[in-house]
């Protein structure tokens, strides 16, 4: 549930409206974030298909904290990022099997808090990710034939958890320029 919490730990919802009447009053409020569920089915999705998503309609937005998961498909999912894209947290992870998210050569996945790339989850391709980048079990894989060509761009920070990131020479995987 949206909102904040006070002093005597009373819950005090804070709508749309709200966040509109402080900001013309000149008091701007953080705008609330939104949980966003993934719902493709297929093998193959976009990622700004209204259609994918539990949000009645609505493409990603910069409050979503979107929530990728395959949880469908055990012979895996891609889902690709075709336009410029702007989120505010993103988690990749394939529960199912693995869900691929690739990011289009020459477009842009910002992510305002980070991306989580969770067991079964693969981030990769030739686009820009503008954010953090947190690797919890997952993937991160540059569209390169060679890992030392750097080609998926992560502005930001790369994090590796407490997981092995899986690394074969030669193949495109990306843990550091100049290969494993």
């Amino acid at each position: 549930m949206n909102g904040c919490t006070i002093p005597n730990a009373a819950r005090l919802d804070i709508t749309p409206l709200d966040v509109a009447i402080f900001g013309d009053m000149g008091y701007p409020l953080a705008a609330t974030t939104e949980v966003r569920h993934w719902t493709g089915t297929s093998p193959s999705e976009v990622f700004a298909d209204a259609q994918n998503w539990d949000a009645a309609g609505a493409t990603p937005q910069e409050n979503w904290d979107a929530m990728v998961d395959n949880s469908a498909i055990s012979t895996g999912q891609t889902v690709t990022v075709d336009a410029d894209v702007t989120v505010h947290s993103l988690s990749i992870r394939g529960t199912a099997g693995e869900l691929k998210l690739t990011v289009e050569d020459g477009l842009t996945l910002s992510v305002l808090d980070g991306v989580e790339v969770d067991t079964g989850g693969v981030l990769k391709g030739h686009g820009t990710i503008a954010g953090d980048v947190f690797v919890r079990g997952g993937i991160v894989q540059a569209g390169a034939p060679e890992p030392s060509a750097l080609v998926l761009v992560c502005i930001g920070i790369l994090l590796v958890g407490p997981y092995q990131i899986r690394c074969r020479p030669n193949s495109g995987d990306l843990v550091r320029p100049g290969g494993c």
